[in-house]
Protein backbone atom coordinates (compact mmCIF):
# COMPACT_ATOMS: atom_id res chain seq x y z
CA UNK A 1 0.00 0.00 0.00
CA UNK A 2 2.80 2.44 0.80
CA UNK A 3 4.09 2.15 -2.77
CA UNK A 4 0.65 3.01 -4.15
CA UNK A 5 0.60 6.07 -1.89
CA UNK A 6 3.98 7.19 -3.24
CA UNK A 7 2.72 6.79 -6.78
CA UNK A 8 -0.18 9.12 -5.94
CA UNK A 9 2.20 11.76 -4.55
CA UNK A 10 4.52 11.50 -7.55
CA UNK A 11 2.23 10.85 -10.50
CA UNK A 12 3.42 9.79 -13.93
CA UNK A 13 4.94 12.63 -15.98
CA UNK A 14 3.98 11.15 -19.34
CA UNK A 15 1.25 13.74 -19.80
CA UNK A 16 2.85 16.47 -17.67
CA UNK A 17 2.90 20.12 -18.73
CA UNK A 18 5.07 22.75 -17.04
CA UNK A 19 4.75 26.50 -17.63
CA UNK A 20 6.50 29.51 -16.12
CA UNK A 21 5.93 33.27 -16.33
CA UNK A 22 8.13 36.01 -14.87
CA UNK A 23 7.19 39.67 -14.75
CA UNK A 24 9.33 42.68 -13.89
CA UNK A 25 8.81 46.44 -13.94
CA UNK A 26 10.75 49.37 -12.54
CA UNK A 27 10.59 53.16 -12.53
CA UNK A 28 13.56 55.24 -11.34
CA UNK A 29 13.67 59.06 -11.42
CA UNK A 30 16.44 61.40 -10.22
CA UNK A 31 17.30 65.06 -9.92
CA UNK A 32 14.58 67.17 -8.31
CA UNK A 33 12.49 64.09 -7.58
CA UNK A 34 14.01 60.78 -6.41
CA UNK A 35 11.51 57.94 -6.78
CA UNK A 36 12.15 54.24 -7.23
CA UNK A 37 9.45 51.60 -7.76
CA UNK A 38 9.98 47.91 -8.48
CA UNK A 39 7.66 44.97 -9.11
CA UNK A 40 8.69 41.32 -9.38
CA UNK A 41 6.19 38.55 -10.10
CA UNK A 42 6.54 34.84 -10.80
CA UNK A 43 3.83 32.34 -11.81
CA UNK A 44 4.52 28.61 -12.14
CA UNK A 45 2.07 25.87 -13.16
CA UNK A 46 2.53 22.11 -13.40
CA UNK A 47 -0.21 19.93 -14.89
CA UNK A 48 -0.19 16.16 -14.78
CA UNK A 49 -3.26 14.09 -15.62
CA UNK A 50 -6.15 15.49 -13.52
CA UNK A 51 -3.92 17.47 -11.13
CA UNK A 52 -2.70 21.07 -11.42
CA UNK A 53 -0.13 22.58 -9.04
CA UNK A 54 0.46 26.34 -8.91
CA UNK A 55 3.19 28.33 -7.13
CA UNK A 56 2.98 32.12 -7.48
CA UNK A 57 4.84 34.98 -5.84
CA UNK A 58 4.87 38.78 -6.04
CA UNK A 59 6.95 41.54 -4.44
CA UNK A 60 6.47 45.29 -4.86
CA UNK A 61 8.76 47.94 -3.35
CA UNK A 62 8.96 51.72 -3.65
CA UNK A 63 11.01 54.61 -2.29
CA UNK A 64 10.42 58.37 -2.51
CA UNK A 65 13.10 60.71 -1.25
CA UNK A 66 14.96 57.81 0.43
CA UNK A 67 11.82 56.92 2.40
CA UNK A 68 9.97 53.65 1.83
CA UNK A 69 6.67 54.51 0.14
CA UNK A 70 5.38 51.07 -0.85
CA UNK A 71 5.99 47.49 0.22
CA UNK A 72 3.69 44.62 -0.71
CA UNK A 73 4.23 40.90 -1.17
CA UNK A 74 2.29 37.68 -1.53
CA UNK A 75 2.87 33.97 -2.06
CA UNK A 76 0.39 31.32 -3.23
CA UNK A 77 0.50 27.54 -3.23
CA UNK A 78 -2.56 25.98 -4.89
CA UNK A 79 -3.60 22.43 -5.87
CA UNK A 80 -6.54 21.61 -8.16
CA UNK A 81 -8.14 18.27 -8.96
CA UNK A 82 -10.30 18.02 -12.07
CA UNK A 83 -13.33 15.72 -11.83
CA UNK A 84 -14.63 16.45 -15.33
CA UNK A 85 -13.89 18.77 -18.26
CA UNK A 86 -15.63 21.61 -16.39
CA UNK A 87 -15.54 20.86 -12.67
CA UNK A 88 -12.63 20.93 -10.19
CA UNK A 89 -11.90 21.02 -6.46
CA UNK A 90 -9.09 23.19 -5.06
CA UNK A 91 -7.16 23.88 -1.87
CA UNK A 92 -4.76 26.80 -1.47
CA UNK A 93 -2.57 28.67 0.96
CA UNK A 94 -2.27 32.39 0.20
CA UNK A 95 0.03 34.56 2.36
CA UNK A 96 0.24 38.34 1.88
CA UNK A 97 1.66 41.46 3.48
CA UNK A 98 0.82 45.15 3.03
CA UNK A 99 3.11 47.46 5.01
CA UNK A 100 1.10 50.65 4.53
CA UNK A 101 -2.23 48.94 5.14
CA UNK A 102 -0.98 47.84 8.57
CA UNK A 103 -0.83 44.13 7.68
CA UNK A 104 2.43 42.39 8.60
CA UNK A 105 1.25 38.99 7.34
CA UNK A 106 -2.18 37.65 6.44
CA UNK A 107 -2.43 33.84 6.18
CA UNK A 108 -5.38 32.64 4.09
CA UNK A 109 -6.33 28.96 3.85
CA UNK A 110 -8.82 28.36 1.01
CA UNK A 111 -10.87 25.42 -0.14
CA UNK A 112 -13.67 25.28 -2.67
CA UNK A 113 -14.85 24.39 -6.16
CA UNK A 114 -14.02 25.66 -9.62
CA UNK A 115 -16.26 25.59 -12.70
CA UNK A 116 -15.06 26.21 -16.26
CA UNK A 117 -17.65 27.70 -18.62
CA UNK A 118 -15.06 27.52 -21.43
CA UNK A 119 -11.67 25.80 -21.20
CA UNK A 120 -9.27 25.78 -24.15
CA UNK A 121 -5.69 26.67 -25.08
CA UNK A 122 -6.63 30.26 -25.98
CA UNK A 123 -9.79 31.03 -23.97
CA UNK A 124 -10.63 30.24 -20.34
CA UNK A 125 -13.71 31.51 -18.52
CA UNK A 126 -14.30 30.17 -15.02
CA UNK A 127 -15.60 30.88 -11.53
CA UNK A 128 -14.51 29.72 -8.07
CA UNK A 129 -16.56 29.54 -4.87
CA UNK A 130 -15.25 28.50 -1.48
CA UNK A 131 -14.50 29.28 2.15
CA UNK A 132 -11.45 30.91 3.71
CA UNK A 133 -9.88 30.86 7.16
CA UNK A 134 -7.69 33.90 7.84
CA UNK A 135 -5.07 34.61 10.49
CA UNK A 136 -4.03 38.27 10.34
CA UNK A 137 -0.84 39.48 12.04
CA UNK A 138 -0.89 43.28 12.30
CA UNK A 139 1.70 45.97 12.97
CA UNK A 140 1.72 47.76 16.31
CA UNK A 141 -0.14 46.56 19.38
CA UNK A 142 -3.21 45.26 17.52
CA UNK A 143 -4.07 41.66 18.50
CA UNK A 144 -3.88 38.88 15.94
CA UNK A 145 -7.20 38.35 14.16
CA UNK A 146 -8.81 34.96 13.42
CA UNK A 147 -11.66 35.15 10.93
CA UNK A 148 -13.97 32.96 8.85
CA UNK A 149 -14.60 34.24 5.34
CA UNK A 150 -16.07 33.27 1.99
CA UNK A 151 -14.61 33.70 -1.47
CA UNK A 152 -16.18 34.25 -4.90
CA UNK A 153 -13.94 34.66 -7.94
CA UNK A 154 -14.50 34.95 -11.71
CA UNK A 155 -12.00 35.30 -14.54
CA UNK A 156 -11.83 35.69 -18.32
CA UNK A 157 -8.46 34.94 -19.91
CA UNK A 158 -8.42 35.21 -23.70
CA UNK A 159 -5.88 35.27 -26.53
CA UNK A 160 -7.83 36.27 -29.66
CA UNK A 161 -4.74 36.14 -31.87
CA UNK A 162 -1.02 35.41 -31.67
CA UNK A 163 -0.10 39.05 -30.92
CA UNK A 164 -2.59 40.01 -28.23
CA UNK A 165 -4.22 38.66 -25.05
CA UNK A 166 -6.26 40.07 -22.19
CA UNK A 167 -7.33 39.02 -18.70
CA UNK A 168 -10.08 40.35 -16.44
CA UNK A 169 -10.89 39.02 -12.97
CA UNK A 170 -13.04 39.97 -9.99
CA UNK A 171 -12.87 38.62 -6.42
CA UNK A 172 -15.31 39.18 -3.55
CA UNK A 173 -14.34 38.15 -0.01
CA UNK A 174 -17.15 38.48 2.57
CA UNK A 175 -16.20 38.29 6.24
CA UNK A 176 -18.49 36.07 8.33
CA UNK A 177 -16.73 36.97 11.61
CA UNK A 178 -16.96 40.73 11.04
CA UNK A 179 -19.62 41.40 8.43
CA UNK A 180 -18.59 45.07 8.05
CA UNK A 181 -15.13 44.09 6.84
CA UNK A 182 -15.33 42.76 3.28
CA UNK A 183 -12.95 42.94 0.30
CA UNK A 184 -13.55 43.51 -3.41
CA UNK A 185 -10.50 43.05 -5.64
CA UNK A 186 -10.38 43.41 -9.42
CA UNK A 187 -7.79 43.53 -12.17
CA UNK A 188 -7.81 44.12 -15.93
CA UNK A 189 -4.74 43.63 -18.10
CA UNK A 190 -3.79 43.53 -21.77
CA UNK A 191 -0.65 41.90 -23.13
CA UNK A 192 1.13 42.64 -26.38
CA UNK A 193 3.04 39.51 -27.40
CA UNK A 194 6.44 40.49 -28.83
CA UNK A 195 7.76 37.00 -29.62
CA UNK A 196 7.54 33.42 -28.35
CA UNK A 197 9.15 34.43 -25.02
CA UNK A 198 8.70 38.14 -24.29
CA UNK A 199 5.55 40.26 -23.94
CA UNK A 200 4.63 43.75 -22.80
CA UNK A 201 1.83 43.91 -20.21
CA UNK A 202 -0.36 46.83 -19.08
CA UNK A 203 -2.51 46.29 -15.98
CA UNK A 204 -4.82 48.07 -13.57
CA UNK A 205 -5.60 46.55 -10.16
CA UNK A 206 -7.95 47.89 -7.49
CA UNK A 207 -8.64 46.78 -3.90
CA UNK A 208 -11.66 47.99 -1.94
CA UNK A 209 -11.53 47.32 1.82
CA UNK A 210 -14.73 48.28 3.60
CA UNK A 211 -12.93 48.49 6.96
CA UNK A 212 -9.19 49.34 6.63
CA UNK A 213 -6.87 48.14 9.40
CA UNK A 214 -5.26 51.59 9.77
CA UNK A 215 -7.83 54.12 10.93
CA UNK A 216 -8.09 57.02 8.48
CA UNK A 217 -6.82 55.04 5.49
CA UNK A 218 -8.81 55.26 2.28
CA UNK A 219 -11.05 52.35 1.38
CA UNK A 220 -9.77 52.03 -2.18
CA UNK A 221 -6.20 51.35 -3.33
CA UNK A 222 -5.23 50.99 -6.98
CA UNK A 223 -2.12 50.32 -9.06
CA UNK A 224 -1.20 50.86 -12.71
CA UNK A 225 1.71 48.76 -13.98
CA UNK A 226 3.62 48.35 -17.24
CA UNK A 227 5.75 45.22 -17.19
CA UNK A 228 8.03 43.08 -19.29
CA UNK A 229 6.87 39.46 -19.19
CA UNK A 230 8.85 36.34 -20.03
CA UNK A 231 7.03 33.03 -20.63
CA UNK A 232 8.55 29.55 -20.90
Amino acid sequence: MKYLFLLFLIPSTVFAKLSHESEISSVVTGGNSNVETYLFKSSNQYEVQAMTYRVNGRYSYGEAGEQVSAREWDFTLKVERMFSQSFAFYIAEFVEGYRFQGIKARYNTDTGFKYYYIKSDTLNIFSEAGVRYTVEDLYGSEPTRYEQKGRLYSEINDQPNKNFSYRVWLEYVPNFTNTADYLVIHEASITSILNSVFSLKFAFKGIYDDQPVVEGNKNYDYTYTTSLVARF
